[in-house]
C-alpha cells in the first residue's frame, strides 16, 4: 500500500531536521502547551507529528499549525509545501468524505465547536462595540473578549495573524484603561505568537515589555514567570547566555518570594541549560543538587527521582563514574518503588552504563538485560535502542568482542531506522564503521563512514563531519590510498578552521 501524501511529506520533513531543529521542535510544542514535556522528551519528529494528529492539532486539510512550526524553525520551503498540501486537501474535500474515519469526525466536531464559540464571542464583542455609552464593565468585558478570541485563533485554529490582531486590540484596550497587568498579559501573548512564527527578536521584545511592567508593579509571582518565559524564548533562539541570565533572575525572584516550587523548576532548567547547551556539567551538578534538596523538602518524590537521574548524568559527563552509579542506583530504587516501568528502563540502562565504565561487566550486563526485557515487554522502542547501543559499546570498547558488538549495533541501527531517528541512525553508521575498522575490514568500514558523513553533511553537523573525515582519512591510509586519505584530512582541517574548532 502506497504512503499518503501527508505521510510522505512528514517523512521528508523528518529527514530535513537537524538535531538542533528537533530539540527546538520539542520545545515549541511544549512551550505552546500543545503537548506535554514527558511525551515529547524522547520523541522523533514523526512521533511528534502523529501526536499532533491524535491531538487534532493537525490533520488532513488542517496543517496550519505544522506550517507555523516549520516557519519558526526557519524551514520556509518545507512550510510552503505544507501549505500547498493543505490547500490541495481542502479542494479535494477529504475531510468531508462519507467514508471519513471516526477521528476525522471528532476533529470536525471539535472545529465546529470552536467556530461556534468564536462566533458567539464575536457577536458579543460587536454588540458592545456599537453600544453608545459604555461603562467600565463593558470595557472590561471587551478586554476579556479580545483575549479569548485571540487565544482561540492561536491555540485552536492556529491562525496566528488573526490572533495577533486581537492581542493587539487587547493591548490597546488595556493601555487605554490603564490596566497594567492586562497590558503585560497582552505583551506576553503577542510574544508567544511571534515565537511560533519564528520571529524571535519580536517575541523577546514583547516578553521584555511584559517583564518591565510586572517589575514596576511589584508582582513577584508574575515577575518570576515572566523571567522564565523570556529565558525560554531566548534559549529557543540560541541566545543561551542571555537565557541563563534571565533564568538566574527568575531564580532570585522565586527565592525572594520564598516560592520553593518555582525554585525547584528553575534549578532544573538551569541545570539542563548548563549540561545540554553550555557543556558545563559541574555547574549543572550544583543546580541539580539544589533541585534535589527542594524536591525532598516539598515531598515531591517524582521530582526527587528526576534529580537523581540528572545528577547521575552530570557526574557521567564529568567522568566521575562512581558518583554517577550512586545517583543512578538511587533513581532506580525510586522508580521501582513507584512502579514506573519507563523510568526503570532508563535507570537500569544508566546503572548498567556506569558499571560498564567502571569495568564491572557482569553487573553491567545484568542491568542492560533487565532494561531490555522491560523495554520489550512495554514496547518501548527508544529504550531498546538505547540498550543495544550501550551493549555494543561494552563489547567493542571494554570486552573487545567486535563480532558481538556488530550484532548489537545492527539492532541499534534497525530501531533507529524504524523510529526515523536520523541522529541515532548516523551514530549507528559511525559505530559500525569503527567496529569494522577494528576488525581490519577497512573497505567495509569506509562504506559505513560514508553513510554517516552524508547524513552529517545533510544535517550541517560540522563537529561530527570533522571526526568522520578524520576516521575516513585513517582508514584510507591503512588501505594505502594516500591521495584519498590526504583529501579527507584536508577536508577535516577545512571544516575545523571554518568553525574555529581547535
Amino acid at each position: 500500500m502506497a504512503l499518503s501524501k501527508s505521510a510522505r511529506l512528514y517523512l521528508k520533513i523528518s529527514d530535513s531536521l537537524s538535531e538542533e531543529d528537533v530539540r527546538n521542535l520539542r520545545a515549541l510544542v511544549v512551550h505552546d502547551r500543545i503537548l506535554g514535556k514527558s511525551r515529547v522528551e524522547r520523541a522523533t519528529p514523526l512521533e511528534i507529528f502523529n501526536m499532533l494528529d491524535d491531538n487534532m492539532a493537525i490533520g488532513e486539510g488542517n496543517l496550519g499549525f505544522l506550517e507555523q512550526l516549520l516557519r519558526s524553525l526557519g524551514k520556509g520551503k518545507l512550510a510552503d509545501e505544507v501549505r500547498h498540501l493543505e490547500q490541495e486537501q481542502k479542494k479535494e474535500g477529504t475531510s468531508q468524505s462519507n467514508g471519513a474515519e471516526t477521528k476525522k469526525s471528532v476533529q470536525s466536531t471539535d472545529d465546529q465547536d470552536t467556530q461556534i464559540s468564536l462566533n458567539r464571542l464575536h457577536v458579543e464583542l460587536n454588540t458592545l462595540a456599537v453600544k453608545p455609552d459604555k461603562d467600565h464593565q463593558d470595557w472590561d468585558r471587551m478586554l476579556d473578549l479580545y483575549c479569548q478570541i485571540g487565544d482561540l485563533y492561536r491555540t485552536k485554529l492556529h491562525l496566528l495573524q488573526s490572533a495577533l490582531k486581537y492581542y493587539q486590540k487587547m493591548l490597546e484596550c488595556s493601555q487605554a484603561l490603564s490596566k497594567d497587568t492586562k497590558e503585560a498579559e497582552a505583551y506576553n501573548r503577542i510574544g508567544l505568537t511571534y515565537e511560533i512564527l519564528g520571529l524571535h527578536k519580536e517575541a523577546s521584545t514583547n516578553h521584555e515589555r511584559a517583564l518591565g511592567i510586572l517589575k514596576a508593579k511589584g508582582r513577584e509571582t508574575e515577575v518570576c514567570a515572566a523571567y522564565k518565559t523570556l529565558a525560554s524564548s531566548l534559549a529557543l533562539s540560541g541566545q543561551v547566555s542571555d537565557a541563563k541570565t534571565h533564568y538566574e533572575s527568575a531564580l532570585a525572584a522565586a527565592m525572594e518570594a520564598r516560592n520553593k516550587t518555582e525554585q525547584l523548576d528553575i534549578n532544573s532548567k538551569l541545570g539542563d541549560l548548563h549540561r545540554e547547551q553550555l557543556d558545563e556539567p559541574r555547574e549543572s551538578h550544583w543546580y541539580y543538587t539544589e533541585m534535589l534538596a527542594l524536591a525532598k523538602d516539598l515531598g515531591r518524590e517524582d521530582l526527587e527521582g528526576h534529580a537523581y537521574n540528572r545528577l547521575g548524568l552530570a557526574c557521567g559527563d564529568m567522568q566521575d563514574n562512581k558518583s554517577a552509579l550512586k545517583w543512578h542506583r538511587k533513581d532506580l530504587t525510586m522508580s521501582l518503588d513507584a512502579g514506573d516501568k519507563t523510568a526503570q528502563i532508563a535507570a537500569h540502562t544508566n546503572v548498567g552504563n556506569a558499571y560498564r565504565l567502571l569495568g564491572k561487566h557482569d553487573k553491567a550486563t545484568s542491568h542492560f538485560n533487565s532494561a531490555l526485557q522491560l523495554a520489550q515487554q512495554t514496547g518501548d522502542l527508544h529504550g531498546q535502542m538505547d540498550v543495544y547501543m550501550k551493549m555494543g559499546e561494552m563489547h567493542r570498547e571494554q570486552l573487545h568482542f567486535p563480532h558481538t558488538a556488530l550484532q548489537h549495533y545492527e539492532q541499534y541501527l534497525s530501531l533507529a531506522r524504524q523510529l526515523m531517528d536520523r541522529q541515532q541512525e548516523g551514530l549507528a553508521y559511525n559505530r559500525l564503521g569503527l567496529t569494522h575498522h577494528e576488525m581490519g575490514e577497512y573497505e567495509e568500514a569506509l562504506k559505513w563512514y560514508e553513510r554517516a558523513l552524508k547524513m552529517q553533511e545533510d544535517d550541517g553537523d560540522k563537529a561530527a563531519q570533522i571526526v568522520q573525515h578524520t576516521n575516513m582519512g585513517d582508514t584510507c591510509r591503512l588501505l594505502g590510498q594516500l591521495d584519498r586519505a590526504r583529501s579527507h584530512y584536508q577536508s577535516a582541517m577545512a571544516v575545523a578552521m571554518e568553525t574555529d574548532n581547535k
